[in-house]
């Protein structure tokens, strides 16, 4: 009789434990239980050698999002030239602090939607900025806790053809933007904020099509504390500046800032307090085309 047939005859359900431990059987199911194990595991996350940022936001992305309070879901859709980019987010309904905002999947379709070229869960909230048309590919951030604040954290590339990954020099020095502004073709944004190892936030703008960084300046002032902000004794200190622990991403007034052109950014300054902004104002222009190779 084969051995397959003496396990079928076993009363109690079978176990390795059932099983003479030097019979070959004993060595697949052990085999197949460690294939479960990794596949169940956070380092199941695919490898993204054109970007780390994609590998690492998609490490823990396989474990279950389970925030107390639960979620809520949101899609969204992006396009481009010949493809389409689905996004889904599975958002926190109550946000809590040291805890992950969301989970963000994304796929990337034929243009028909026929076809699945690529998909990929990330860990946090991730949003397509839009489509260079130039470079041929969707730009995706994500504003997630950096301490105690939501910053703008995460830049990456999603490329069409081949569909990958691909990082950015936002990510190569790990900037931290308190605010940003998209040019009106994709080929610029500008940023308020720093990259690591400097303590104050200025204003730079990065060239999406060459993926070039630019310190600009200084950058013009946050908006003013709000009145439920000063009922806090410590919003001063926490909150009033761009570098504060507490200064969380912020949408700039459109007075403050603009693109006035597809390479011109405009920026307004005064000498602004928490608690208004200077009616006095100064005019900065930048034309962008100038300070990179032509787009």
């Amino acid at each position: 009789m084969s051995y397959y047939f003496k396990i079928k005859r076993l009363k109690q359900p079978m176990s390795i434990i059932n099983i003479p431990m030097k019979h070959p059987l004993v060595s697949i199911l052990v085999f197949l239980m460690l294939i479960c194990l990794v596949s169940i595991t956070p380092s199941s996350a695919r490898d993204w050698p054109e970007s780390r940022t994609a590998t690492i936001y998609s490490q823990g992305a396989r474990i279950p999002y389970l925030p107390s309070g639960g979620t809520e879901s949101k899609p969204s859709t992006c396009q481009g030239a010949s493809t389409q980019l689905r996004i889904t987010q599975v958002l926190a309904k109550m946000p809590r602090h040291d805890v992950d905002l969301g989970r963000t999947t994304l796929t990337l379709l034929s243009l028909d939607g026929k076809k699945e070229l690529l998909k990929e869960t990330f860990t946090e909230v991730w949003e397509c900025l839009g489509y260079n048309p130039t470079a041929k590919r969707y730009v995706l951030i994500t504003k997630n806790e950096h301490g105690t604040k939501v910053t703008l954290r995460g830049l990456v590339y999603l490329e069409e053809n081949p569909a990958r990954f691909k990082d950015s020099v936002f990510g190569e020095k790990q900037f931290e933007a308190a605010a940003s502004l998209p040019g009106p073709d994709g080929n610029y944004l500008a940023l308020i904020g720093a990259p690591e190892g400097e303590d104050t936030y200025k204003l730079y703008v990065l060239n999406l099509v060459a993926d070039k960084l630019q310190l600009l300046g200084d950058a013009p002032g946050p908006p003013p504390l709000t009145k439920e902000d000063l009922e806090w004794p410590e919003a001063l200190d926490m909150m009033a500046a761009w570098e504060a622990p507490e200064r969380h991403y912020t949408e700039l007034e459109p007075g403050i800032w603009s693109f006035t052109n597809p390479s011109t950014l405009q920026v307004s300054y005064g000498k602004d307090t928490y608690k208004a902004r200077n009616k006095k104002r100064s005019i900065k222009t930048w034309d962008l085309k100038s300070l990179f190779k032509p787009i």
